[in-house]
């Protein structure tokens, strides 16, 4: 635990140093990128892996470690190039280059990838998971894997579940104590079913926004408030847009490590071995860096001028999502019901 407290403060001494520091790629440098195919080097498999989150994210720097971990278990013949910060497109447009076999990896939110198969978007339901540990231990089991395994039929392959963190909600108005202090207040969401679903259940007025769009949105007035894990919030600098950050932990969101399915079939059975252990050395890290560094993120958000609040009592926000589960239970069917007897 000792080991992961340096890391979460190293964590933290990088993201007060570099959030902010994005790259805002060329345009033409963009298209060259994407041009480029795995293998252009002489000797070498070049990979480009995108993601939206800042350099400053345990995203990235899980990414990161992944590229080295493939560069030293190949000996330098493999080449991982990572994206951060949206710089390949939206979530969405990155799902889309790794079906077409533009792009070989990406890090999106599992509820990005979920209207390729539906039954992904168990994961978001609202107040599933009530710890990580408990979490990774269904990710990793067979539930996991099965909520994936039709994806490469649609061009897709899960190598693993990374962490995003459980989501808090940020607004410009007022605390959030209560269900009622939601009503009326303009809700960015990711376009995930589920995230929607949840917010108009708590009388929230949902707008569905892709997350380079959502810092301008708040600015703007466009919206009032939006729901992210901490690192998130302090890595795009939400702070400077929101004032209150009001603790729910109402949803949990896990990342999906995707490999574009053409490319994989394209891998040596050696080198496939190597990707899936360098995916799950990396996520490890990643995991528990996101675990680890709560504390500090928290302290951070407070730091920069955010009100934090916990609401006093989270069961009539259960019970405001109740809605929720009656609706998707009939869709969901025994898979909803296996998820939820495994978190009680």
């Amino acid at each position: 635990m000792k080991r992961w407290s340096l890391l979460a403060a190293g964590f933290l001494l990088i993201l007060l140093v570099a959030a902010g520091c994005g790259a805002d790629a060329n345009p033409a440098a963009q298209a060259a990128q994407l041009a480029a195919k795995p293998g252009d080097a002489a000797g070498q498999i070049i990979m480009k892996f995108g993601h939206g989150a800042d350099p400053a994210n345990p995203r990235h720097l899980g990414a990161v470690k992944f590229a080295d971990l493939i560069r030293a278990k190949s000996n330098g013949r493999m080449v991982v190039e990572v994206y951060p910060s949206a710089s390949l497109g939206s979530d969405e447009q990155m799902v889309d280059q790794l079906r077409s076999g533009v792009s070989q990896f990406a890090a999106p939110g599992s509820g990005t990838v979920a209207p390729l198969d539906p039954k992904l978007s168990v994961l978001d339901m609202p107040f599933v998971f009530k710890n990580y540990e408990q979490a990774w231990k269904i990710l990793d089991g067979p539930l996991g894997q099965e909520l994936v395994a039709g994806l490469p039929q649609k061009g897709l392959r899960v190598l693993g579940y990374w962490e995003n963190g459980f989501r808090n909600i940020t607004n410009s108005k007022h605390p959030i104590d209560t269900p009622d202090d939601l009503k009326g207040l303009k809700m960015r969401v990711p376009n995930w079913e589920v995230s929607v679903a949840t917010f108009k259940a708590l009388g929230a007025k949902v707008t569905p926004l892709a997350w380079p769009e959502v810092y301008m949105a708040l600015q703007d007035g466009e919206v009032d408030g939006q729901e992210n894990p901490y690192a998130n919030t302090y890595g795009a600098k939400l702070y400077e847009v929101q004032k209150y950050l009001s603790v729910t932990r109402h949803q949990y969101s896990p990342l999906t490590i995707l490999v574009s399915e053409k490319f994989w079939e394209t891998l040596s059975a050696g080198d496939q071995e190597i990707i899936q252990d360098a995916v799950r050395e990396a996520g490890e890290y990643q995991r528990n860096l996101v675990r680890d560094s709560e504390g500090q993120l928290l302290a951070g958000l407070k730091a920069k001028g955010m009100q934090v609040n916990t609401p006093p009592d989270m069961k009539p926000f259960r019970d405001w999502v109740a809605p929720v589960y009656e609706y998707y239970k009939p869709r969901f069917g025994d898979v909803l019901q296996r998820l939820l007897d495994a978190t009680r």
